[in-house]
């Protein structure tokens, strides 16, 4: 009976293992290839980019700006940018095109599920940010553009891609726009 204890519990350890590597979290965390390819043809100016930041912003806070933070720094060799809302979110919504928290709201822009991440893609690919992270509660995500994997297109190019991290938590959310 203590060697099959003994078997069971490794059973066990090597079946919660491989479940942790095969979570949709674990994959995120490791980076997800959204589907998006680096050229896909949407073009948007940089007015267009900050008014879709900040109306996602105003929409979650009830249609207000009020409490929302802005934040610009500058250097010789940088720039940030950051805006900080109250309210919290799910990180799935930043990875699926549809998945929005403005869906069912008449007052909302957009509800289509695709503006942060095509923020994210024309932010990297024509603006150069090197970075785009959103946060909120105890998770960040940021965005970076890499080679597709070659099992999903037969071609070489570069598609978006995320990559979660957890973080300690910290009420709202924010974006934060990163340029050399």
């Amino acid at each position: 009976t203590q060697r099959y204890s003994i078997l069971k519990w490794q059973f066990l350890k090597i079946l919660r293992k491989n479940l942790e590597k095969a979570s949709f979290e674990k994959k995120a965390e490791r980076g997800l290839y959204l589907g998006i390819l680096e050229d896909y043809d949407v073009q948007w100016d940089l007015e267009k980019a900050a008014r879709d930041a900040w109306q996602n912003f105003f929409d979650a806070n009830d249609q207000t700006l009020d409490g929302i933070k802005s934040n610009f720094e500058t250097n010789e060799e940088n720039a940030k940018a950051t805006l900080w809302g109250p309210k919290d979110y799910d990180w799935r919504e930043l990875v699926h095109i549809g998945a929005t928290t403005k869906k069912d709201s008449p007052t909302s822009a957009g509800g289509f599920g695709e503006g942060a991440k095509i923020l994210a893609l024309v932010l990297l690919r024509d603006f150069g940010a090197k970075e785009v992270k959103f946060s909120s509660a105890d998770w960040e995500v940021n965005y970076y553009l890499d080679k597709v994997p070659e099992e999903t297109y037969n071609k070489e190019v570069r598609g978006l891609f995320l990559k979660k991290e957890k973080r300690e938590p910290e009420k709202g959310s924010s974006l934060e726009i990163a340029f050399e």
